[in-house]
């Protein structure tokens, strides 16, 4: 894999396979972003395209394929590697990547939907049970403001009703807010309220960096 640089060496590279099935959905500042952070890399490969997003346990894949086989651009990744499938399910010959494509190149489904496809390789045998790194506890004052940044990003103000900092303070009084963190770091959390003698789940959001590793089911 070649590491991006900068930015225009990045828009030369997909200046030269723009016309093909892709799935890069980026703006400019967000790939700005994973650039000066050393985290975006790219491989040829059978005259496609493959864009990696290095995260803390896998890396997630884009693409711009001309013909179906991209194997052999995965043979030397060292981790999992992650694909989120747009909408319901991916190109078809009208510009969006059949799911089959991706098992026909070694991905599984992670989930009982199609939005994301991981090539099992780490993945598989990673037991978030018995990682002592994975921890869970309850919500604190001092991270409202990491909580509030994670609903956003996870959900769209104008459809979903997000607590604004007076009610997430309220919620972590009242032992609602229940965090996972992996290294000490905040990987998700998971707003939940009594009601009626059940327990509501209002909102669960895990940080892109820890997706596809079962947390948010530990969260549950």
């Amino acid at each position: 894999m070649k590491k991006i640089d900068d930015f225009e060496e990045f828009n030369k590279v997909i200046q030269r396979h723009k016309n093909k099935a892709g799935n890069y959905f980026y703006l400019k500042s967000k790939t700005q972003n994973l650039i000066d952070d050393n985290r975006l890399y790219y491989e040829n490969c059978n005259g496609n395209l493959l864009i990696f997003e290095k995260c803390s346990l896998f890396y997630r894949m884009f693409f711009f394929l001309e013909n179906e086989d991209f194997s052999d651009g995965l043979a030397h990744i060292d981790k999992s590697v992650v694909v989120e499938l747009p909408f319901n399910g991916s190109l078809s010959t009208d510009g969006v990547i059949q799911e089959k494509i991706l098992l026909s190149n070694g991905f599984e489904l992670a989930r009982q939907s199609s939005q994301m496809t991981v090539r099992p390789q780490n993945l598989s045998g990673y037991n978030d049970a018995k990682d002592p790194r994975l921890t869970f506890d309850y919500g604190v004052m001092d991270e409202i403001p990491q909580y509030m940044e994670m609903l956003y990003k996870t959900f769209n103000p104008l459809f979903a009703f997000l607590p604004d900092e007076r009610d997430m303070a309220r919620l972590i009084n009242e032992k609602c807010i229940l965090c996972a963190y992996y290294d000490g770091k905040l990987a998700g959390i998971l707003n939940a309220e009594p009601f009626n003698g059940n327990v509501w789940v209002r909102h669960i959001a895990i940080s892109n960096d820890f997706r596809g590793m079962g947390i948010g089911g530990r969260l549950l």
